[in-house]
């Protein structure tokens, strides 16, 4: 990134860009967050991070029985 020596005018910049990187990736349906990894589960076009598919969808074999 180039600086401009405005910190201010150069934060704003930086925030826009990163917003603008965060509004193009795909919103997990879980959290709501851009998701962030190189990958994610989609099941029928519902879009899952990796951290809600572990925390919210992992069960244990021993917990069916």
């Amino acid at each position: 990134m180039r600086l401009s020596g405005d910190p201010v005018a150069d934060f704003l910049r930086k925030d826009a860009e990163d917003a603008k990187y965060l509004n193009s990736r795909p919103r997990c349906c879980e959290c709501g967050e851009p998701i962030q990894d190189e990958h994610y589960y989609d099941f029928h076009d519902r879009y899952i991070c990796q951290q809600c598919l572990e925390e919210n969808h992992r069960k244990w074999t021993d917990d069916f029985e």
